[in-house]
């Protein structure tokens, strides 16, 4: 009987554990900060690092992430503002330069590896952060099981450049309000 207590008591610590959520800035090798909110997989369950379109942040991730915990609660998460996103944006407004895709693909593979997150692992991107899921896997081809891109932003249009450019800028400047 206390054995079966045991074993339960055991199961559920490690469902439990999987369930805390670590959030705050996390200081890359290269001294760029970013805003992460983690949370880590039970055993045998992949972590989805999620990366955001371009005026997304991690809170726009809560019914996916709602959505998925009713699947599989296991599953851990990786959500993350990117440089010019959320929190990120806030540690360093205003930002008015464009930042690079391989910029981000470098601050992606350095959050990588500090986390040093073991096992299982997919990207998953929607609009700019499925160009990303595309983007990473070409250089970094071994790092992540899976990439999944929804609606991956591909090429620059110019009529659509300018006006994508000003919502970019409309939203840097107004998110902290």
């Amino acid at each position: 009987m206390l054995r079966g207590v045991g074993i339960l008591f055991a199961l559920w610590g490690s469902l439990a554990s999987a369930a805390v959520w670590q959030k705050g800035m996390v200081q890359l090798e290269s001294g760029q900060k970013l805003y992460v909110e983690q949370r880590a997989a039970a055993p045998g369950k992949h972590t989805l690092f999620m990366l955001n379109g371009l005026t997304w942040s991690t809170r726009d991730w809560d019914a996916f992430v709602n959505a998925m915990d009713e699947l599989d609660p296991g599953i851990g998460f990786v959500l993350y503002d990117m440089r010019g996103m959320g929190r990120t944006l806030l540690e360093y407004a205003p930002i008015r330069e464009n930042i690079a895709i391989e910029q981000q693909v470098d601050d992606l593979k350095a959050l990588r590896d500090k986390l040093n997150i073991r096992g299982k692992t997919a990207l998953v991107g929607l609009s700019y952060g499925g160009a990303l899921a595309i983007a990473y896997p070409a250089r970094f081809p071994s790092d992540f099981d899976l990439s999944v891109a929804f609606a991956p932003f591909i090429e620059r249009l110019t009529d659509q450049d300018v006006m994508i450019n000003g919502w970019i800028s409309q939203h840097r400047l107004l998110y902290p309000w």
